[in-house]
């Protein structure tokens, strides 16, 4: 008898505290352990819920942090693939912490960065594809207050718009600009770029009033918050005198470059984004057939180019302005040597890069009647358009279809070009 008891008792003392441990806080046992004079109580089915979801967050969390473990692991020893799997994993648990949580941020910065691990070796696909992977999950969600998406954004269009998928690109950055005027408000300065990249690719689209209109706005901003003389009021000057000399305003652009020009040089002379605009002015001279001044300038920029480090495309977008100078005063024997050239380096260049140069070249080899050359070139042209980079002809259709309503940062090889405007010196022919 007295060893029943004694297993009772035990029996009870297990019950109450089990009790205890799984009602304590939810109301149902505040103090003490259940002594057993009562019949257990029951949770009602909110706070069984509320049990099962904590448990569920912390399996979550654990599964979480081994996954992003495991992926930041296999991306040190170089194993992107392993890594992506594990990292998209992980961000999958992440979408249903809230908005605020590092955890959800923590995701995103990973994969952007996997995203550029992928863009140093080359393989632009994949980085597009783990950057997708995001924009996609992101869709319909309320993620205006999660920091990097807006980032992450302007990484995709990039992507994008170096595959010649203009349309897709624009849709990234109008999606961005969404983001960080939610976030930072419609006068932000963080706005600047993302402006500048919507000029860039309405002037692609030869929308050229709406690059115009972006181009303006992104001045107005960065004359809230930015000195007369400051870097990024210089590159939004040169962003609105790029955009204005497409749309046929050359008085106007001319007295901007010039104006961006002499900024720049009184912070410092001789930089990459003086020279950017010297091509760009010296492009805005050739137009107006003003040749001698369009080939002072563009000697210019290419002398600053030789002294300062440099990818080799920026130049090579430099010299296919020097050889359209030299065949517009007809030394054409000189401008196809350069020509030869550029061709050299557009064979490492990008998609776009590639198309930009090689209509330059056809157009060069149709005024001197090297119709068979040219053919050769045209059917380049057209291997990218019909490539798997090209644009899709649906979403070309549907975008037409949208209404042409006016809308109300990042990290590239040379920091002194990435400021300023690329179309200044890539200019589609």
């Amino acid at each position: 008898m007295k060893r029943e008891n004694k297993i009772s008792v035990a029996t009870k003392f297990a019950a109450g505290s089990l009790a205890s441990l799984i009602f304590a806080g939810s109301g149902c046992a505040a103090v003490g352990i259940y002594d057993g004079s009562q019949p257990a109580p029951v949770p009602t089915p909110a706070e069984a819920t509320a049990i099962q979801d904590s448990r569920n967050g912390r399996v979550e969390l654990r599964n979480w942090s081994q996954l992003t473990k495991s992926g930041r692991e296999h991306q040190l020893y170089d194993d992107f693939g392993a890594a992506e799997q594990d990292l998209l994993a992980a961000f999958d648990i992440a979408k249903s912490f809230r908005n605020s949580d590092a955890r959800r941020r923590a995701s995103i910065g990973n994969l952007r960065k996997l995203a550029a691990d992928y863009r140093v070796t080359g393989n632009q696909a994949a980085a597009a594809r783990v950057l997708q992977a995001v924009a996609d999950a992101s869709v319909g969600s309320n993620e205006f207050d999660v920091p990097g998406l807006s980032a992450l954004m302007l990484d995709l269009g990039d992507l994008q718009q170096m595959d010649g998928k203009i349309h897709h690109a624009a849709n990234a950055y109008e999606r961005a600009l969404e983001l960080q005027t939610e976030k930072r408000g419609q006068n932000s300065a963080t706005l600047i770029p993302i402006y500048h990249k919507l000029s860039n690719i309405e002037i692609k689209r030869e929308r050229f009033d709406r690059a115009l209109a972006h181009a303006t706005r992104a001045l107005a901003i960065a004359e809230n918050h930015s000195s007369a003389d400051s870097s990024k009021m210089i590159a939004a000057e040169l962003q609105v005198a790029s955009a204005n000399r497409y749309a046929g305003n050359l008085g106007e652009a001319e007295a901007q470059f010039k104006h961006a020009i002499e900024a720049q040089r009184e912070i410092e002379a001789s930089t990459l984004t003086e020279a950017v605009a010297l091509n760009g002015l010296a492009y805005l001279h050739l137009e107006a057939g003003r040749l001698q001044e369009a080939l002072l300038n563009v000697e210019l920029s290419l002398a600053i180019f030789d002294e300062r480090e440099h990818r080799a495309i920026d130049r090579a977008m430099i010299l296919d302005t020097k050889a359209q100078i030299l065949a517009a005063e007809g030394r054409t024997d000189s401008a196809a040597k350069i020509f030869d050239k550029v061709m050299l380096s557009a064979k490492s260049a990008s998609p776009e890069e590639q198309r930009i140069l090689y209509e330059s070249y056809e157009s060069f080899l149709r005024d001197q009647n090297r119709s068979g050359e040219a053919l050769e070139i045209r059917r380049k042209i057209e291997q990218i358009d019909a490539g798997p980079i090209s644009e899709d002809a649906s979403a070309i259709e549907a975008e037409s279809a949208k209404p042409q309503s006016t809308m109300q940062e990042a990290q590239h090889e040379l920091p002194d070009v990435s400021s300023v405007p690329r179309d200044v010196f890539w200019d589609a022919q």
